[in-house]
Order: structure tokens, then C-alpha cells, then sequence
């Protein structure tokens, strides 16, 4: 009986302590949210309001750390379970046969043409021309609506890319955008620079893509610093050449730089679909999986995993265990194609119902056409078509100003009036425009704002985060360096290509610091 009362006692003690770190758990949680909403909604420095959240969840990360005694530290720490891994093996049971392809898809749209000579006879023919033309419709079809969830990014550099972007809704669905895709093309042509990455990627895929991009825009950052500081010795410094260039390296923060609501659930979304699929491939090559979980810096996920057995691993052949490691970045784009779809029809088959999209003369720019019609009092005008085409939100506003000409005659429609200007010889007529969106269904469509940027976010970051992994660095475990150590035997030539990469990347971020 005694020891039946202790056994009890212990049991409600252990309940009790459960119960306590489960508060004081809820309780950091709520503080850190309120902290992070605070920085979103003030208006001081972007710099300030960043440091107040990355020490909020620094914090928060140690208390939750510290309470429920997990692995970590600096703010970081691991959620880890085994409940995942029956779900994974059941699924891995489930057409062995499109996980396996899956893969191969993967390693093609991961590089291009040359996956052919570098992985041989590793991958079927059908996979090989299907890859291929993902990369043509990706890039053609897919990245030019990338833009559109850039207006999501609480950074205004970012956000004004939003703005500009070329691409509008129009009733036509999806065939008015395909062919507002095609007359963009038609009119602008083919630049150098774009034909220059079109041909990168599809010789090397997105692999070679954002190493390509990466090393590009590190060397013109570099070229803009050393115009700036030659000005300096020369005592003309021209500082208005350094925010010509944007950072390539962005700090997404759900809750300061992206939407905190939609923002975790696309990571987590994105995360859980990554690892699991490598979880998935490896299952189906008989390897055991101890355990599977996130990893957290604060209350914000930052990676997930799946903890596979890697000594079983490196006994299996190249091309499975290129196909585990390709497995999440396969994903990642699949689903890249499905949230592409989502978002685009959210767009134009809700998003009209529940919200009211209005573009605003918000400035007029002096000796130009257009001050010689519009006036100060005119600021704020509703402008209703732009050459005859109706103005449904900015997209659709870039795109009709994109048809402009150098001399031509632009129609404009506002309510206060319509007017006809002659185009300069840049083809503007020299106006700044704003869009103001408000809602018309109260609570539904503010629903309907949560998916638009759940469905636009998980689209964009499921892209990137995928062929981010590509990257061969080894310190942060990305996937494409299992797939180089695997296939090239110099490894001098990985530390060479990795130093380059990383090198760029830290090269990528120094906008910030005149930036923020």
C-alpha cells in the first residue's frame, strides 16, 4: 500500500511539473509573440525593430530550452519524436515507384543537361525529358509570378519589386496570364541577360542557376563599393549607386520581415514536406529512421529533420543515395508547381470577391507629360484604365504601362476625368501610382488574405529553400553537398566551389548595412 501511495505521488508530481512547464512554456510563448507584433507594427528603424526581435527570440529560446530541458543553445533548440516515423513508412510503402521518380525529376531540374553525363545511366529517359521541360515552364511560366508574393516582405525594397511587377489578373484566368506572359516576351524581347540565364539553366539547372546569380550579384556589389569608395578619394562620392543594388540574402522572419501567421505555416509546410521526403526515400531503400523533428530559434521553425541511420547510407549504392538526398529539394519544387497554381487562382478567382483593389495617383513628377495635366489637387485620384485596359491592382498596372512606347499616346481613365498624354522619349509620362486594397466581406476576407499568403509565400520560399539546398556547404548540411561528395572525387574541387559559394553569400548581405 505504501509503495502503491508513492508510485501515485510521483506520478502527480511528475503531472504537476508537466503542467507547470507547459505554463511557463505558454507564457514565454505569448511574451515573445507580443514583442514580435510590437516590432512588426511600430514605425522605428527597420535595424532596431530587427534586433528587438532576434533578442526576443533568443531569449525565448533559452527559457523554452532551459523549462523542457532540450538539446541547445544561442537560442536554438530541437523538438524531437519517433511519432512521425510509422506515417513515413506507410507512405514510403505507397508507389515506391513515383518516389523513386520523384527523385530522378529532381536530379534533372537540380542540373539540367548535365545531369545526363554526370549521373549516367542513374536516371530513366522519361525523367530526363520530363525534368528538362519543368526547367523551360519554370522558368518561363512559374518564376515571372514570383514577384506577386514579394508584396507579402515588410521590406520596402523588396515590397516596391512587388509594385513593378508586370504581371496582372485579368478574366481570362490562367489563359490571360499565359498569354500576358507570351506579349511580354513579343514586346520586350530577349535580352542578353535573359537569354544568359536561360541557357545556364538549362545546361546546368537551378544548381548552376543560383551559384550563377549568387556570384553575379556578389561582383557587381563588389564593382559598386569600389565606385563608391573612388569617389571618396576623389571627393565625389556618389552614395546613391549603392541602393541601386538589393541584397540577394534576406532574413525571413515571420512576424518582422514576412507575415507571422502564414509566414510559419509555409515554413512549416515547406520543412515537413523537405524532410519527410528524404525520410520517405530512405525507407524505401531499407534504412531505419531514429527519429524525426524541427528545430527552432525561438518560437520560429527554422529547419526540420529526419534522423536516418548514415551509416547505412553510405553502404547503399550512388544513385540511392543520391536519390535520398535529392528527395526534398523534389518536393520542394513539386509542390512549388501546386502552391504556384493556388496562389494564381486565389488570385484571380477569390481574392475579386473579397477585396476592392484601387490604383491612386500618388505623385506627379515635374517636367514631365504628365505635369502638364495633373495639378497637386489631382493627387489621389483613382486611376480606373490605362489605355483602355481596366486597372484591377499594381501587377496589372505595370503590365499596361509596359506596352508604352517612346511618343506614343497613353489614354487615362480616372474618376475625375480622362485624359490623353504623349509618352516621353523613355516612353513614361512620369507619374507615381499606389495601390489601396479594402476588404468587403469583414472577417472572410481576412481568411481569404491568410491563404493568398500562405498559398504565395509557400510557393516562393518552397522554391528557394529548394534549390538553396543545391548549394554544396557542408557546415549547415545541405543536401547538394552529399550529392558533389558522391560524384566527385577531387575533393579539393569541392572546397574550392563551396569557398566561392560561401564567400558570395557574405558578399550578398553587405547591402543590408546601408540598406536597413
Amino acid at each position: 500500500m505504501a509503495s502503491d501511495k508513492m508510485t501515485q505521488l510521483s506520478i502527480e508530481k511528475i503531472r504537476a511539473n508537466r503542467r507547470s512547464s507547459q505554463i511557463l512554456t505558454s507564457l514565454v510563448i505569448v511574451a515573445c509573440l507580443l514583442v514580435i507584433l510590437f516590432s512588426y507594427y511600430s514605425k522605428g528603424s527597420v535595424a532596431l525593430r530587427f534586433i528587438i526581435a532576434i533578442a526576443a527570440l533568443f531569449i525565448s529560446g533559452n527559457s523554452i530550452s532551459y523549462i523542457n530541458n532540450l538539446e541547445g543553445g544561442y537560442g536554438l533548440y530541437l523538438l524531437k519524436t519517433k511519432r512521425g516515423i510509422h506515417f513515413i513508412d506507410s507512405l514510403s510503402k505507397r508507389a515506391p515507384w513515383f518516389w523513386k521518380g520523384m527523385a530522378e525529376w529532381g536530379l534533372v531540374i537540380a542540373f539540367g543537361f548535365l545531369s545526363y553525363p554526370i549521373f549516367r545511366k542513374r536516371i530513366s529517359f522519361g525523367a530526363y525529358i520530363l525534368g528538362i521541360l519543368s526547367i523551360v515552364v519554370i522558368l518561363l511560366f512559374v518564376l515571372p509570378a514570383s514577384c506577386l508574393p514579394l508584396g507579402f516582405f515588410n521590406i520596402p525594397q523588396i515590397k516596391a519589386l512587388s509594385e513593378s511587377c508586370s504581371i496582372g489578373t485579368s478574366q481570362a484566368g490562367f489563359i490571360g496570364y499565359f498569354s500576358q506572359i507570351a506579349s511580354s516576351i513579343v514586346s520586350r524581347g530577349l535580352t542578353i541577360n535573359l537569354i544568359t540565364i536561360y541557357l545556364i539553366t538549362i545546361i546546368g539547372g537551378f544548381s548552376l542557376f543560383l551559384i550563377g546569380v549568387l556570384v553575379y550579384s556578389s561582383l557587381s556589389i563588389l564593382y559598386v563599393v569600389g565606385i563608391t569608395l573612388f569617389g571618396l578619394v576623389t571627393s565625389q562620392p556618389n552614395y546613391n549607386v549603392l541602393h541601386s543594388v538589393l541584397p540577394e540574402v534576406i532574413p525571413l522572419i515571420p512576424g518582422i520581415t514576412i507575415p507571422l501567421l502564414s509566414g510559419i505555416a509555409a515554413f512549416v509546410f515547406i520543412l515537413i514536406v523537405h524532410e519527410f521526403s528524404h525520410g520517405i526515400l530512405a525507407r524505401i531503400n531499407k534504412v531505419n529512421i531514429k527519429s524525426v523533428g524541427i528545430a527552432m530559434f525561438g518560437i520560429v521553425p527554422i529547419g526540420a529533420f529526419v534522423e536516418p541511420d548514415e551509416k547505412a547510407i553510405t553502404k547503399l549504392s550512388k544513385k540511392e543515395q543520391n536519390n535520398i538526398s535529392i528527395a526534398g529539394v523534389s518536393a520542394n519544387i513539386l509542390f512549388t508547381f501546386i502552391f504556384f497554381v493556388l496562389m494564381m487562382c486565389t488570385l484571380i478567382y477569390v481574392i475579386p470577391h473579397y477585396f476592392v483593389n484601387n490604383i491612386i495617383l500618388s505623385g506627379v513628377i515635374n517636367n514631365t507629360p504628365a505635369s502638364k495635366v495633373f495639378s497637386s489637387n489631382d493627387i489621389g485620384a483613382v486611376i480606373n484604365s490605362w489605355n483602355k485596359i481596366p486597372l484591377t491592382n499594381a501587377s496589372n498596372f505595370a503590365y499596361a504601362v509596359s506596352l508604352d512606347k517612346p511618343g506614343s499616346r497613353v489614354y487615362v481613365g480616372t474618376d475625375i476625368g480622362n485624359y490623353t498624354i504623349v509618352a516621353n522619349s523613355s516612353g513614361k509620362i512620369g507619374v507615381f501610382v499606389s495601390q489601396v486594397s479594402s476588404p468587403t466581406k469583414g472577417i472572410l476576407s481576412g481568411i481569404v488574405n491568410f491563404f493568398y499568403a500562405f498559398f504565395g509565400l509557400t510557393f516562393l520560399l518552397g522554391f528557394f529553400v529548394g534549390i538553396f539546398n543545391l548549394l554544396p556547404i557542408a557546415v549547415i548540411g545541405l543536401d547538394g553537398y552529399r550529392i558533389y561528395k558522391t560524384e566527385i572525387r577531387n575533393k579539393k574541387i569541392i572546397k574550392i566551389i563551396t569557398a566561392i559559394i560561401v564567400i558570395s553569400i557574405l558578399i550578398n548581405a553587405i547591402p543590408w548595412i546601408w540598406n536597413i
